[in-house]
């Protein structure tokens, strides 16, 4: 599924870059696009975030799977970002991006608890920055009639 993703990225940058005729800003995408894109990055960030739920209590397995998440949460933001979405949610999807990143950097703070011995403090990714952004973000997309994020 990643590979499928990244071949489609790959080709919407071609398609952008070869089609944009010298224009300085790619087209921005179809809204099925858009929610096809999403939807597939919210599925891969799904699967990262269940895995430090079921890395049970051993630090080393949650260290690594908050490890995980964070290069996964960045590389979302990275491809989303490179997104031209749709010109209606364009400042919706700027603050997702931003959340995002907010979010990944903010598992620090909870990697070295739990390096510490604080295995409760992954009851806190909840309360880190970046959070109140995506929720945010992504309601507003949604209300804008963008069915991301299982919001059929």
């Amino acid at each position: 599924m990643k590979r499928a993703l990244t071949l489609v990225l790959v080709s919407i940058a071609v398609v952008a870059l070869v089609g944009c005729g010298g224009s300085s800003s790619p087209k921005p995408l179809a809204e099925a696009d858009y929610v096809s894109q999403m939807e597939k990055l919210g599925t891969e960030l799904s699967s990262s975030i269940n895995k430090i739920g079921s890395a049970g209590n051993s630090t080393a397995k949650i260290e690594a799977a908050l490890g995980t998440a964070q290069t996964e949460l960045r590389a979302a933001a990275d491809k989303m970002e490179a997104m031209t979405p749709p010109s209606d949610i364009k400042d919706q999807q700027a603050k997702l991006v931003k959340g995002v990143r907010e979010l990944a950097d903010g598992l620090d703070t909870i990697k070295t608890k739990i390096k510490n011995g604080d295995i409760s403090a992954i009851l806190s990714i909840t309360t880190l920055p970046g959070i109140k952004d995506i929720s945010d973000a992504s309601g507003a997309i949604i209300k804008a009639g963008y069915k991301i994020g299982g919001a059929g």
